[in-house]
């Protein structure tokens, strides 16, 4: 397995997309793809899961709580927010899925012809190898 560094926008994109990939393909046996998803997946499920506590930790800290400390939490048992600190809390947990972390991917050895688009961007870097922009034309002089 090798190397790289990815946003956590784009590890949920990939878990989503190859969760879907999965279910649809559940029957179909093993392939090169399917088992490269589930050699990354964990990895990036780890990865998702201190992003999710971070997020947490960051919803408790823009709260509101009473001159105690203490949590205040609506009747539905949700954090209550003022609007400076929503936008304070919502800033910081943008900023969070932007933060790039090291994981470990591994390639498939072959690539199904039948991925979609999405698919081909969501795997891309993580299960097969990253797709390379298409170079803007020049128009001719």
């Amino acid at each position: 397995m090798n190397k790289t560094k990815k946003s956590i926008r784009e590890i949920i994109r990939f878990l989503n997309m190859a969760s879907m990939w999965a279910q649809q393909k559940q029957n179909q046996g093993q392939s090169h793809l399917k088992y490269a998803i589930m050699q990354v997946m964990p990895v990036c499920e780890q990865a998702n899961r201190e992003h999710e506590g971070k997020v947490a930790r960051n919803n408790i800290e823009c709260c509101t709580a009473d001159e105690k400390g203490n949590v205040i939490v609506d009747g539905h048992g949700s954090l209550v927010f003022t609007k400076e600190a929503t936008n304070k809390r919502n800033a910081e947990n943008e900023k969070l899925l932007d933060a790039v972390v090291e994981i470990e991917v591994y390639f498939a050895k072959v690539v199904p012809p039948d991925l979609t688009p999405a698919q081909e961007i969501a795997f891309s870097g993580f299960v097969i190898p990253a797709i390379k922009e298409p170079a803007e034309e020049k128009p001719a002089a």
